[in-house]
């Protein structure tokens, strides 16, 4: 099970991801103006058609903007890294990134908003909308005398997929564990009927 990094709770990287939609339309309008001020020029250069340079083109100026956004924002979780969060023989262990120190977690609050880029529901298609960069992830961590806040990384879809591995091992190991989606309870990412968190209650004798 991969290890998942943890950042400074009070420091939020300021790079968000690239939004294909802004930089598209971008391009889009500046190739209807070439192309309107070039109409009277022909299409082909000794005999090669020039479409496929613009649309070369089109796609890698997009490419090199998520390259590039993605690089900042993986250098600022690199400076504001403050340890990671693994499981590891039955336990929940947060391992601190300068004294290289181990604590075995007791209990551990999640409070879910996103993976970088993701386009959560309420704000999906919404090109005025920001996209989230992954690290407004907030988990509370700790034990019965001291309790740790950070940021939680989640770098794409597969990384959402192995936190879900992670939380599912956390519950049949009996650590105490809450899930929460804008301010509401939720159960391996999903909503729970009343008849369903009666039958987790039950199982995994998690307090609701």
């Amino acid at each position: 099970m991969k290890p998942f990094k943890l950042l400074k709770y009070a420091r939020q990287p300021e790079v968000k991801p690239y939004r294909p939609k802004y930089v598209l339309l971008f391009i889009t309008l500046l190739l209807f103006l070439l192309f309107a001020a070039a109409s009277s020029l022909p299409t082909a250069v000794d005999g090669y058609d020039l479409f496929p340079v613009f649309v070369a083109l089109y796609f890698g100026i997009g490419y090199y903007f998520r390259a590039r956004d993605r690089r900042r924002f993986d250098a600022s979780v690199a400076e504001d890294l403050a340890g990671t969060l693994f499981f590891e023989n039955g336990a929940l262990i947060f391992e601190e990134k300068t004294e290289q120190q181990r604590t075995q977690i007791e209990y551990f609050e999640l409070y879910y908003d996103a993976y970088y880029g993701e386009d959560a529901p309420g704000r999906r298609g919404d090109p005025m909308v920001e996209v989230p960069n992954g690290a407004n992830n907030i988990v509370k961590i700790g034990k019965a005398d001291q309790q740790l806040k950070f940021r939680l990384v989640l770098k794409d879809k597969a990384d959402k997929s192995q936190l879900l591995v992670l939380l599912k091992a956390a519950y049949e190991n009996g650590i105490k564990l809450k899930e929460f989606y804008k301010g509401q309870r939720t159960f391996l990412f999903k909503t729970p009927t009343y008849k369903e968190v009666q039958g987790i209650k039950e199982k995994y004798g998690v307090e609701w």
